[in-house]
């Protein structure tokens, strides 16, 4: 092997090396921006939502199931079926892990509104005149220097 094809077999290493080193770099910032997407979305969406979120495969594989196994229905009507109030309870285990099946209110706030805004009312103030008011004074009118704390603040003095 000559000279030439060594330093060419180096310089693909080199540059295979670059190769995965970028692949690398592009595969750990794409987990960081995903697990950033999902920070935020634990954090800005109520914690239920996101636990329904989740459950949104077993939707697809319930559906799948009934049409492998029932009778073959669309999406809809199948999410018609299943979320409807007169719906069949016989396979009741299967569809506790339906996303949005559930009611979690041990989380929810209710705010009720302190201001109604269906009465408004109009008040008018008129000035009212107060006699024989006298201003409290909270600070003393004259101040005089105590020799002890005005010593410190005093310029020094120039003897001549």
């Amino acid at each position: 092997m000559c000279i030439w094809q060594k330093k060419l077999v180096w310089l693909n290493c080199a540059i295979g090396h670059h190769y995965y080193k970028k692949r690398y770099i592009c595969y750990v910032k794409a987990i960081k921006k995903t697990g950033l997407i999902i920070l935020c979305l634990q954090i800005a969406l109520p914690s239920d939502l996101l636990h329904d979120i989740m459950h949104l495969p077993f939707l697809f594989s319930h559906f799948l199931h009934h049409n492998h196994h029932h009778e073959s229905v669309d999406f809809l009507h199948f999410v018609a079926d299943h979320y409807s109030d007169n719906h069949h309870e016989e396979d009741h285990d299967d569809h506790e892990d339906l996303p949005f099946h559930h009611h979690h209110d041990q989380l929810t706030a209710y705010q009720q509104p302190i201001i109604g805004f269906s009465e408004f009312k109009s008040y008018q103030f008129a000035p009212v005149l107060i006699e024989n008011f006298t201003q409290k004074k909270f600070y003393q009118q004259e101040f005089y220097p105590s020799d002890c704390s005005s010593s410190i603040w005093r310029p020094p003095k120039f003897s001549v």
